[in-house]
């Protein structure tokens, strides 16, 4: 490990204090998979603390990528079971110390430009993957 990985280590946790803190006492899943994850080569997410799919991310880059969005909608939307009822997703800036957060079904919505249900997603997903709803 290099000589400055601690330090830096340190430094991002500190920088999301706040936000671990506001976990504690939430049921918290770290890398969860979803009953869809197998039909994309197994994707796991980084963590679900409370109904909410967060993603971490350590880059030094400040904005927010359209495809990391995408991302973590997609996760959301291969819980196609809802085992883990899944209400709200969020991205952590860990550098940045940031949280931001968007219901799931508000988020959907936007991204749709219509009416959007998260049942009816996953069921299309799945359907377009694996040939069955």
């Amino acid at each position: 490990m290099p000589d400055w990985a601690p330090a830096d280590i340190a430094a991002v946790r500190d920088r999301c204090a706040e936000q671990l803190a506001a976990l504690a006492g939430l049921d918290v899943v770290v890398a969860p998979t979803f009953a869809g994850s197998g039909a994309v080569g197994g994707a796991d997410a980084d963590l679900i603390a409370g109904g909410t799919l967060i993603d971490v991310n350590a880059t030094k880059d400040e904005t927010l990528r359209l495809r990391d969005l995408h991302q973590i909608v997609a996760y959301a939307l291969f819980d196609w079971s809802d085992e883990y009822r899944i209400g709200a997703v969020g991205i952590l800036a860990a550098r940045q110390g940031g949280l931001v957060t968007w219901p799931l079904d508000e988020l959907l919505d936007a991204m749709a430009g219509n009416t959007a249900t998260v049942a009816d997603l996953r069921a299309e997903l799945s359907q377009a993957i694996t040939g069955s709803p």
